[in-house]
């Protein structure tokens, strides 16, 4: 096992650098969101009873919501193309399934057979968003918007037994306002070209209302959508046609014209959907 491929498994072994992927622009709220400080935080500058995450008088989206929205969502752009994946919590994770035989390899320092063993026994979001024992292939910056409108908005609790308001359930919450203007990037390594069309089809679930961002999402909070965005990928093979080789078991090549390729790295969803159809029949 010593020979082994490692750019077969070039998704998560670690050690290679084969393609950098850096995705930034502008998330804009369409519907208030709520990313919430915790319950004993206080805001003393606020009305509100439960604030929001800030940094100074800034509402912030942490790398790690971003992470976890686009987690959440991949469930559900896994499950249309028949892919299966875990919950991602603590102790139902793919690799939980495996702790013990891949404990067993690294302690024999059967470091092939390991990488092997995590390869065939993950989920796509395992893979690509990491779990115990295998670090996330993409990293989210924090997001900090920028002369956002601030509101405050009081809400009731049902209780589910009685379907009355439960005693003390009034409260008052603070909330991000529609049209607040957040920064975005996602930086990622060694992404195939089937995981790129996963991460652009997540971002797409966001942008065309079908999924949400933050707490309160059944109150219809935590809708959003991307502008200003830009696609950098590197290295890129740029001859007559713009080439994307297939990096890893199961990709295939994507190729563009100049032109197309132009729109992707302005972000134009229709020419990344070429991303989109490769994940669409990769087969893990």
């Amino acid at each position: 096992m010593e020979n082994l491929n490692l750019e077969k498994y070039a998704l998560v072994a670690k050690n290679l650098n084969l393609r950098s992927v850096r995705i930034t622009g502008e998330a804009i709220t369409t519907s208030p969101i709520r990313i919430g400080s915790g319950r004993d935080t206080v805001d003393v500058t606020s009305l509100a009873k439960v604030g929001i995450l800030k940094l100074g008088e800034d509402p912030v989206i942490p790398g790690s919501s971003w992470k976890g929205a686009f987690r959440s969502v991949g469930e559900i752009v896994a499950s249309k193309v028949g892919l299966s994946v875990c919950t991602g919590l603590t102790k139902e994770t793919c690799m939980d399934k495996i702790e013990n035989s891949f404990d067993n390899m690294i302690r024999g320092k059967r470091y092939g057979e390991a990488l092997e063993l995590v390869w065939k026994n993950t989920c796509i979001n395992c893979k690509v968003f990491g779990s115990p024992s295998i670090e996330s292939a993409v990293t989210f910056l924090d997001s900090v918007g920028k002369n956002c409108k601030l509101g405050v908005r009081t809400i009731i609790a049902i209780d589910r037994k009685t379907g009355s308001v439960r005693s003390s359930g009034l409260a008052t919450v603070e909330v991000v306002e529609s049209g607040c203007r957040f920064p975005f990037t996602l930086i990622g390594r060694n992404l195939p070209n089937y995981v790129l069309g996963y991460i652009i089809s997540i971002m797409r679930e966001f942008q065309e209302g079908r999924s949400q961002i933050g707490g309160y999402k059944s109150r219809g909070y935590g809708f959003i959508s991307f502008e200003n965005l830009r696609v950098d990928i590197s290295p890129i093979e740029i001859g007559d046609k713009v080439r994307f080789r297939g990096i890893g078991e199961g990709d295939v090549e994507v190729i563009l014209t100049k032109e197309e390729w132009e729109k992707a790295h302005k972000g134009d969803f229709q020419v990344l959907s070429k991303f989109e159809e490769v994940f669409k029949k990769v087969k893990l």
